[in-house]
């Protein structure tokens, strides 16, 4: 059977409003997403107000800067830190001079590689087949601006300051966690 010729996708339209999403949970404690990543790759991001340190947990893809877009949250010193080191969780973790993760992963996320496989991977066509998920095309709905490069896009060298490990203590001044290691999606996959 004679085939036409191939088509290209149609290009992604500019995002209508901002890029990221902020929600209130009060005290302190907003939710931050990107609703124009689709859900597979879309994490959720945590920014914690303390006393003497802000905390922002996992930074996202990394298509659009968090660090301007989330300014007027921040009380003063910030950290990033990473649940994982995942793409979709570390993406703009090289914005922060202050970057956090499990010291079985700092590694991989200085070498701006955190999977390994980021030098194949392309934000203009995924293709996922994990059951619910299925998808085949771009890993956006929209891009930040009208002129952004999908193509240009990549995870950056971050610089890690403090190497996580299982019972340290995270103190924000008037906000104090623990570091549970939860290896499994991840050898260096954390919680608080």
């Amino acid at each position: 059977m004679p085939m036409g010729p191939a088509t290209s996708p149609a290009p992604l339209p500019a995002a209508s409003g901002d890029w990221f999403q902020f929600r209130s949970l009060g005290e302190g404690i907003t939710l931050i997403t990107e609703p124009h990543v689709i859900p597979f790759l879309r994490c959720n991001i945590w920014h914690i107000r303390g006393r003497g340190l802000d905390l922002m947990v996992d930074t996202g893809l990394g298509v659009s800067s968090l660090h301007a877009a989330s300014r007027h949250l921040f009380g003063q010193r910030v950290a990033a830190l990473a649940t994982h080191v995942h793409l979709d969780h570390v993406g703009g973790h090289h914005e922060f001079a202050e970057c956090w993760c499990h010291c079985l992963e700092a590694d991989a996320l200085t070498r701006a590689d955190p999977d390994g496989t980021l030098a194949d991977f392309d934000l203009s066509e995924v293709n996922i087949q994990v059951p619910g998920y299925e998808t085949g095309g771009p890993a956006l709905t929209a891009l930040p601006t009208p002129d952004y490069d999908l193509s240009a896009w990549e995870i950056k060298q971050a610089t890690v300051t403090r190497r996580l490990d299982e019972g340290d203590a995270i103190d924000l001044g008037n906000r104090h966690f623990e570091v549970l290691h939860l290896p499994g999606h991840s050898p260096g996959s954390i919680g608080l």
